[in-house]
């Protein structure tokens, strides 16, 4: 029952206006008791309500408010009686008519009371023009940017009420409202918008058309959870749809984005967004399947039917990638009505369907049948056959677990399997299969192998006794690939593996025999177990191993050296004991461990522990576990933790130093210590900082890797302890020393705290080495920088007269006499001194301040660096670069001036890559660079000039201004390009030199590749497209003209066979290497080949050229896959138009031309030599001569036979050119047979 406005007495309001309505409502209890009311009465009532409503809406004072109480009474009128609503139509009818203007603020009362009346009316007596008004009114409140729930509510209940109004009528006007309504998500969350929506979809042909445009431009942009909402209507819609409607529904709507979804663009494995909406309402029906709709399931079955197999099958990649995503989402595709014999034969099409996508030449369809059939395997296991099963698992494990086109294939191999390895059903049958592919744990590719040992982890997971990780591989081949491999797989290797050798539960004597067996059995990889193994073990459990292996470490020494435990205690000065006496013991095993070191067989540790490998491998693991959780133990929360550790290490410190002191265990105590505050190790013996010193002093210059880790711990303990200064000192000192040799010395030196001993000589070298591997590791570069930064600034500063050093030895013409200036040393120490230049600080005052400043900067130790770097490069151009031209200088002043030019563009490139310099320093190291390209010695720059070329490439692409990019990639980047080209091809390497130059060569390819690829990526920006577009073909057309030259030169050298290339590898060297850069690759090789027709047009009558790019031409048609025929065909025609030329010009008939050649013969078969030519052919020229005019004289005669004579070297080139035309000749038609065939096999 409606209710009444609060204190509104309907009788009292009407009592002033209308007398009859004001006596009739208090006889019906104002209309609470209408039914009880006379049928004239009633008639009365309703006819001077309606006289009353009519003539208040001709008013403008209160009528508004007679209105709302007049609605209000019919509505509670309607609300409470049982009788028919007839006598009502009149009023009903005048409230919706275009007579009557609803006044403001009572839409929404006239809408509750046309609602009322159109629940209560009969279809066949609604009023015209009410379902307009309602739906109108409805539809504009839900389309409000936060409708209420029961304004949608309301919307939705009427809608039987509309079913049967003529919606063609009244569509157009209400369309935008409704297709707003589609777009509204409020409504589309509510089932009860849901509902509204898919009525509206069947009441009419062309109002569900529009809806369904409107839900396809909404796909593109909206989230997952509108596209499901979308679907549910779709179900709703074709559940309450007529058969007529429904058939539209199905073709028109289902099919339609079944058929958009098939035909969208595509080119990576990742759905577009429009198809993955359109895949979530799939997935939306597929799912209503579930829910035992037999019609609604053979529905979609048919439906996916007549296109799902035609695009299965198509020639394009993009459409059988999404037909078999669909393919997968929608199986199992069934008619409930089938017989057994029919649904075996649609069973059978898809399971064909799946081993079609298995072996697909595209390989993204490939990854999409891996993953989605294993994924059905999983829960349809038993309804594929034994033979089906062997079939699909056989292309799965044996061709796609091997595919080499890939990685991401064999990568989904592994990643299906784990839901096969999860499910009960294929959990047997994978048992047998796996252990087939064990060595796929070595893959090539990173993603590849950690996919492989996620599947070992969910093997473990599984914990199935009979079903281990280990019986699919063997534990020697992951604990290799733990040695061999980096941190990220590492980590996964460590989470299969570390419950094997530690969880918090297992005794401490258990864990330990566990890891003395993985340092003696796994001696390459038990480091990177504890390395990587951050997170497999917490924080807590490492500091527990490194408490208890001190302990027991500990223990051994002392009862080895016969010391007594309450002894060793008193050899260091203990933290203050009130704190270690309130400390809590946050290591849970720390009892549990001495207890069962205590209780455990002596004879057995004494075993272990005597082995040094296991000791040395003991340390190891404690120094680990120290470094890896270091920042997290200095923190204040974990002080108890840090200082329980300290104590233990300083107990047993003395009893490790004299029991190791005179063995190679003596370095994995000091890398240990060196997590150890210094003051806390005073009161030993052997004083470690002042030992790791001593050491460093008489450092052996032929040393081994092991030499170079020892010294590597005791820099990193030195660093730790504080004693970088006194590090940086004694360098100093030794290089003070070097050039105190000729006079250079500093003449005064601050105060030395590290005096030099009598017996320990200055080394230079080793002073060079020291600092290297200093600066080399990460951790001591870093505390260096930081707290030593102004000695390692003097240092630097010391060391800038290694060029006047060097300036002298050059002028001396011979090697100094001292070995403290030896040319090794200042090849390194010139190196050194210039890769300083990008550790140190950078002033950013300006230069005005600067001027004034320069003393402060300096003692701040500020520099320049676009300054520093540019002084060494205007010395290596004024000082060093003459040299490479002066022939007067001996073989090692030039090996040695070479040396350190490289070294200057190596810098350089490093100050351009770090952005460093500014664009004036890009084009000056860029001039440079192409000096020395110029030079006698360029084939030793060519590496050093690609690095500085991709450095120039990339910082001109990310810093440079317009103008200075053009000019940059225009002119410098290919000026650079050709020269390094240039060298390559014009210098005469021998086999040797070229061996040498491999890794160069390489590495010149892959800095040349990235200049390439930028320039590619110029051309997704809008301007200058073209410009932009003929600098890439200049690049591409350097390395074409550079391939065809080495072709050449290859023919020209082989005078007696002509070179056959089927593949790269046979290429010339060099060329075989940069040939790599645009073969087999879709967009590059046409690009080449379109320049090597460029080049055969340009050819003019050199056959040599001409042949080199038929050679060419020949090797892309049989070894390329991805070149374009259309090119080829060109460059063929191209090619043949040429020969054809030199045909006419050599005048060559038809049987020359057409002569056989035989590609294996040499050439001195076809040819004759030079007298032969000239004899026989003087001869054949006699008999003609004689026959023909006996009257000649001698004299003409002999001027002839000199003619031919002179001619006779002449006619032996021709022989060649002939030869070369019809080698030509024959090629192209070996190319055109090869396009032929493949052509042919494509359309197959």
């Amino acid at each position: 029952m409606a209710k009444r406005s609060k204190g509104v007495i309907y009788s009292e309001v009407f009592e002033n206006r209308n007398l009859d309505i004001a006596g009739i409502l208090r006889k019906c209890d104002n209309g609470k008791a209408y039914d009880a009311l006379p049928a004239k009465e009633k008639e009365k009532l309703w006819q001077n309500l309606y006289n009353e409503i009519k003539a208040s809406s001709a008013q403008e004072d209160d009528s508004i408010n007679i209105i709302k109480v007049s609605l209000e009474l019919v509505l509670c009128i309607l609300t409470s009686t049982q009788s028919s609503l007839e006598l009502s139509r009149l009023l009903m009818t005048y409230l919706n008519s275009e007579g009557f203007t609803v006044p403001q603020g009572l839409a929404n009362s006239l809408s509750k009371l046309n609602e009322y009346w159109l629940a209560k009316i009969e279809e066949e007596e609604h009023i015209p023009g009410m379902e307009y008004n309602t739906l109108k009114h409805l539809l504009t409140l839900c389309t409000a940017e936060k409708p209420l729930a029961t304004d949608i509510q309301r919307l939705s209940s009427i809608r039987k009420a509309i079913s049967s109004t003529p919606f063609e009528k009244v569509v157009p006007s209400l369309k935008p409202l409704l297709i707003k309504l589609v777009e509204t998500p409020f409504v589309l969350n509510s089932e009860h918008g849901q509902r509204f929506i898919a009525q509206a979809m069947v009441l009419s042909q062309k109002l569900m058309i529009d809806i369904h445009k409107t839900v396809m431009l909404e796909l593109g942009t909206c989230n997952k959870k509108k596209s499901a909402d979308y679907g549910k209507i779709y179900v709703a819609a074709w559940h309450g749809s007529s058969d007529e409607i429904r058939s539209h529904l199905e073709k028109q709507c289902f099919q339609h984005l079944m058929e958009t979804f098939l035909r969208e663009q595509r080119t990576s494995l990742e759905l577009s967004k429009n198809n993955q909406n359109i895949l979530v309402i799939l997935e939306t029906w597929h799912g209503e399947r579930k829910k035992k709709h037999p019609g609604f399931t053979t529905m979609i079955t048919n439906a996916y039917q007549p296109i799902l197999w035609k695009y299965l099958q198509s020639g394009f990649n993009m459409h059988r990638c999404n037909a078999a995503d669909l393919l997968f989402k929608a199986f199992p595709l069934i008619r409930c009505e089938d017989n057994a014999i029919e649904a075996e034969k649609l069973f059978n099409m898809q399971y064909e369907a799946m081993l079609a996508c298995l072996k697909d030449d595209c390989h993204i369809v490939r990854i999409i049948g891996i993953r989605e059939i294993c994924n059905i395997l999983s829960h349809y296991w038993n309804s594929f056959n034994s033979v089906q099963i062997r079939s699909l698992m056989t292309v799965i494990t044996k061709q796609n677990a091997c595919d080499t086109s890939t990685a991401e294939v064999r990568r989904m191999v592994y990643i299906g399997l784990q839901s096969l390895v999860k499910s009960p059903l294929s959990c047997d049958y994978i048992k047998q299969i796996l252990p087939i592919l064990a060595n796929n744990i070595h893959d090539v590719n990173q993603r590849v192998r950690i996919a492989f040992i996620q599947l070992l982890n969910c093997i473990k997971e599984k914990k199935d006794p009979t079903f281990k990780y280990s019986d699919v591989v063997s534990m020697g081949n992951i604990q290799y690939r733990l040695a061999d491999d980096n941190a990220v797989v590492g980590q996964w290797i460590v989470k299969l593996l570390m419950k094997n050798y530690y969880h918090s539960k297992m005794p401490v004597v258990e864990w330990t025999k566990r890891f003395i067996y993985l340092i003696k059995t796994y001696r390459k990889s038990y480091r990177n177990f504890f390395f990587y193994s951050g997170k497999s073990l917490t924080f807590t459990d490492a500091c527990t191993i490194i408490y208890e292996i001190l302990s027991q470490l500990g223990m051994f020494v002392i009862s080895k050296s016969g010391i007594d435990e309450e002894d060793s205690e008193n050899i260091v000065q203990k933290p203050k004991e009130k704190t270690r006496g309130k400390m809590k013991n946050p290591l849970s095993e720390a009892n549990v461990g001495k207890e069962s070191l205590d209780n455990s067989n002596s004879s057995t540790k004494k075993c272990a522990f005597d082995d040094p490998e296991v000791v040395l491998g003991l340390f190891d693991v404690v120094t680990i576990l120290w470094v890896l959780h270091d920042i997290k133990l200095n923190k204040p929360e974990n002080e108890e933790t840090r200082l329980k550790l300290y104590d233990t290490y300083i107990k047993y410190a003395q009893p490790f130093i004299n029991y190791y002191r005179n063995c190679d265990l003596f370095s994995g105590i000091i890398a240990l210590s060196g997590n150890i505050p210094a003051s806390l190790l005073r009161n030993n013996s052997i004083t470690l900082p002042g030992y790791c010193i001593k050491m460093l002093k008489s450092l052996n210059l032929e040393r081994t890797h092991e030499d170079n880790e020892k010294v590597i711990c005791m820099l990193m303990a030195l660093v730790k302890w504080g004693r970088g200064s006194e590090i940086l000192e004694q360098i100093t000192l030794w290089l003070d020393a070097a050039f105190e040799t000729q006079n250079m010395n500093e003449t005064i030196l601050p105060r030395r705290r590290v005096k030099i001993s009598e017996t320990i000589q200055p080394n230079s070298i080793a002073a060079i080495h020291i600092l290297n591997m200093l600066l080399k590791k990460e951790y001591a570069k870093l505390s260096i920088l930081k707290k030593n930064y102004k000695e390692l600034f003097h240092l630097w500063k010391f060391m800038s007269r290694i060029r006047q050093l060097i300036e002298v030895r050059i002028e001396q013409g011979e090697p100094f006499c001292e070995e403290l200036v030896s040319d090794e040393f200042l090849t390194i120490c010139f190196r050194r001194y210039v890769k300083l230049i990008p550790l140190l600080k950078e002033d950013s005052s300006n230069e005005e301040d600067k001027e004034n400043t320069d003393e402060n900067k300096s003692s701040e130790g500020l520099i320049n660096h676009q300054k520093e770097i540019e002084n060494v490069l205007d010395w290596g151009d004024s000082f060093l670069y003459p040299l490479l031209q002066n022939d007067q200088i001996g073989e090692t002043e030039k090996d040695l001036v070479v040396t350190l030019l490289e070294d200057i563009l190596y810098v350089s490139d490093n100050m351009i890559i770090v952005h460093f310099v500014n664009n004036w320093f890009h084009f000056k190291v860029g001039r440079f660079t192409l000096k020395l390209l110029g030079s006698e010695c360029a084939g030793r720059f060519v590496k050093a000039a690609s690095r500085i070329t991709a450095a120039l490439n990339h910082s001109a692409k990310l810093l440079f201004n317009v103008s200075d990019d053009l000019n940059m990639f225009s002119t410098v980047i290919p000026s650079l390009v050709s020269h390094i080209l240039n060298v390559l091809v014009t210098r005469n390497f021998s086999d040797k030199e070229l061996e040498k130059m491999e890794d160069d060569l390489s590495a010149t390819k892959i800095n040349l590749s990235k200049v390439l690829a930028t320039y590619q990526d110029n051309l997704k920006t809008p301007s200058n497209l073209k410009e932009k577009a003929r600098e890439l073909r200049l690049m591409v057309g350097l390395f074409a003209d550079c391939i065809v030259i080495l072709i050449k030169k290859k023919i020209s050298d082989e005078e007696s066979s002509v070179p056959t290339y089927s593949n790269i590898s046979q290429l010339p060297p060099i060329a075989n290497v940069f040939i790599t850069l645009f073969h087999n690759k879709k967009t590059w090789s046409s690009l080449f080949i379109y320049l090597v027709n460029a080049k055969l047009s340009a050819a003019g009558d050199d056959i040599k050229t001409v042949l080199a790019c038929i050679l060419l031409l020949n090797m892309y048609a049989l070894s390329d896959k991805k070149t374009s025929h259309d090119e080829l065909k060109k460059a063929v025609s191209t090619a043949t138009k040429k020969l054809n030329e030199m045909k006419r010009i050599l005048k060559m008939d038809v049987t020359e031309s057409s002569m056989e050649i035989d590609a294996d013969r040499p050439l001195k078969d076809v040819e004759i030599n030079n007298k032969e030519v000239s004899s026989e052919t003087l001869v054949a020229d006699t008999k003609v001569t004689e026959d023909t005019s006996q009257d000649m004289s001698a004299s003409s005669r002999d001027d002839k036979n000199q003619s031919d004579h002179d001619n006779s070297a002449e006619s032996k080139e021709n022989l060649s050119k002939k030869y070369f035309v019809n080698y030509g000749f024959k090629l192209i038609s070996s190319i055109e047979s090869t396009l032929t065939n493949q052509m042919e096999v494509e359309q197959d």
